[in-house]
Protein backbone atom coordinates (compact mmCIF):
# COMPACT_ATOMS: atom_id res chain seq x y z
CA UNK A 1 0.00 0.00 0.00
CA UNK A 2 1.41 3.14 -0.98
CA UNK A 3 1.92 6.12 1.29
CA UNK A 4 -0.55 9.09 1.23
CA UNK A 5 0.73 12.47 0.46
CA UNK A 6 -0.71 15.73 0.99
CA UNK A 7 -0.80 18.90 -0.47
CA UNK A 8 -2.64 22.40 -0.10
CA UNK A 9 -3.69 24.37 -3.80
CA UNK A 10 -4.60 28.46 -2.88
CA UNK A 11 -6.06 30.00 -5.55
CA UNK A 12 -4.47 33.31 -4.83
CA UNK A 13 -1.12 31.85 -5.06
CA UNK A 14 0.88 30.04 -7.32
CA UNK A 15 2.37 28.00 -4.94
CA UNK A 16 1.90 24.49 -3.77
CA UNK A 17 3.19 22.92 -0.45
CA UNK A 18 3.51 19.22 -0.14
CA UNK A 19 3.13 17.45 2.87
CA UNK A 20 3.70 13.66 3.66
CA UNK A 21 1.29 14.08 6.20
CA UNK A 22 -2.26 14.92 7.13
CA UNK A 23 -1.56 16.22 10.39
CA UNK A 24 1.96 18.30 8.85
CA UNK A 25 -0.42 19.71 6.08
CA UNK A 26 -3.11 20.54 8.53
CA UNK A 27 -0.51 22.27 10.93
CA UNK A 28 -0.11 24.51 7.69
CA UNK A 29 -3.50 25.14 7.71
CA UNK A 30 -3.33 26.81 10.65
CA UNK A 31 -0.79 28.93 9.90
CA UNK A 32 -1.88 29.99 6.99
CA UNK A 33 -5.61 30.59 8.85
CA UNK A 34 -3.66 32.61 11.52
CA UNK A 35 -1.70 34.88 9.04
CA UNK A 36 -5.09 35.49 7.17
CA UNK A 37 -6.94 36.88 10.31
CA UNK A 38 -3.71 38.71 11.33
CA UNK A 39 -4.05 40.76 7.84
CA UNK A 40 -0.88 39.13 6.38
CA UNK A 41 -0.67 40.59 2.43
CA UNK A 42 -1.20 37.99 -0.12
CA UNK A 43 -3.27 35.83 2.36
CA UNK A 44 -6.42 35.45 0.72
CA UNK A 45 -8.08 32.86 2.91
CA UNK A 46 -8.88 30.08 0.84
CA UNK A 47 -7.31 27.04 0.32
CA UNK A 48 -7.84 23.16 -1.28
CA UNK A 49 -6.19 20.57 0.40
CA UNK A 50 -5.57 17.42 -1.77
CA UNK A 51 -4.82 13.90 -1.09
CA UNK A 52 -3.03 11.52 -3.32
CA UNK A 53 -3.64 8.04 -2.05
CA UNK A 54 -0.74 6.38 -3.92
CA UNK A 55 -3.24 5.16 -6.74
CA UNK A 56 -3.93 6.05 -10.54
CA UNK A 57 -6.31 9.11 -9.86
CA UNK A 58 -3.71 10.74 -9.00
CA UNK A 59 -4.15 14.17 -6.55
CA UNK A 60 -7.70 14.44 -5.53
CA UNK A 61 -9.38 17.03 -3.87
CA UNK A 62 -10.22 16.80 -0.31
CA UNK A 63 -11.57 19.82 1.31
CA UNK A 64 -11.78 23.40 0.39
CA UNK A 65 -11.53 25.81 3.21
CA UNK A 66 -12.48 29.53 3.00
CA UNK A 67 -11.48 31.16 6.30
CA UNK A 68 -13.88 33.77 5.93
CA UNK A 69 -16.75 31.72 5.81
CA UNK A 70 -15.50 29.56 9.06
CA UNK A 71 -15.74 32.77 11.10
CA UNK A 72 -19.57 32.91 10.18
CA UNK A 73 -20.31 29.85 11.21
Amino acid sequence: MARKKWRLVCPDSAEINQFGSQLAAYEFVDALRDAWAAGAPGSGGRVTVQVDEGNDLGWQPYEHLDFAEEGLR
